[in-house]
């Protein structure tokens, strides 16, 4: 791993109070992708791709999908994203839900 080299760093401004819940690279397009909640108050799962626009020298965030995700269980207070995955060869994006649910967007 002696070879990365931070290229830029950056953050993300959001217009809402939402918490980064996962996070892939997209090497196909030189993105970010990644998920905001579901939380106890808003049991929705947003899918988010932000890029980096050296012009105007910000990070654009566009939003790709947005679903529900109630909590699975009543013993969950809500659902939880366990994983995030983009594979480049079939642009395809793969979200792990806690409670066992499997996203392909």
């Amino acid at each position: 791993m002696r070879n990365l080299r931070n290229i830029r760093f950056s953050a993300w401004e959001q217009q809402q109070d939402v918490t980064v819940t996962a996070c892939c690279w997209d090497p196909a397009k030189d993105e970010l992708l990644c998920t905001t909640g579901p939380t106890e108050a808003k049991a929705t799962v947003e899918l988010v791709r932000l890029s980096d626009h050296h012009q105007e020298q910000q990070i654009k965030s566009h939003t790709v999908t947005s679903w529900d995700a109630p909590s699975p269980s009543p013993d969950l207070p809500a659902d939880k994203v366990v994983s995030l995955h983009h594979f480049a060869d079939t642009l395809t994006t793969c979200v792990i839900l806690e409670g066992g649910d499997i996203v392909y967007v």
